[in-house]
């Protein structure tokens, strides 16, 4: 699932920049604002490549004893552990838990998907609402030029 999700999202945010650039030009303008919004979707393409790790992770086609004793120990069926407690999955922050009786705990979903996925996710956001906030100046700018007013003088849109 790993191997189909990463070149997936790559080849369609390459097709989104380059197919679709004529058209966001249009629609965005050039320079800053298209610079903010390109890039907010990039962070949110590298989010959502990072929470499909995390996701993949969790898949198993065994059960959960025999995967969990396989990462522990490298025996499916555990030869020498203590008793398998519990297993868990969780969708946000993603994880797939397994406990034993001995208290040892092991996450399936490697570390870096978690503070990765949320720090792209917020950067995101960030370059989104920059894009939005860069926008709505240039707008202010146009109607300045347009009446002929300072853009201090001109009138507030929205």
């Amino acid at each position: 699932m790993l191997f189909f999700s990463v070149p997936l999202t790559v080849v369609g945010l390459v097709a989104y920049l380059c197919v679709s650039a004529k058209g966001r030009g249009a629609v965005l303008g050039s320079g800053r604002v298209r610079l903010y919004a390109d890039a907010s979707v990039l962070l949110l393409a590298i989010a959502l490549t990072l929470y499909t790790i995390g996701l993949s992770s969790m898949l198993t086609s065994e059960s959960e004893f025999a995967t969990c004793s396989y990462e522990r120990s490298g025996d499916p069926a555990g030869v020498g552990l203590p008793e398998f407690v519990s297993g868990g999955e969780v969708l946000l922050p993603v994880g797939h838990t397994c406990r034993w009786a001995d208290g040892y705990t092991l996450n399936l979903v490697p570390s870096y998907v978690n503070p990765g996925f949320i720090t792209f996710l917020y950067c995101s956001a960030v370059a989104a609402l920059a894009a939005v906030t860069q926008h709505m100046a240039n707008r202010r700018d146009l109607l300045a030029a347009a009446t002929g007013r300072d853009r201090d003088e001109a009138p507030q849109l929205g």
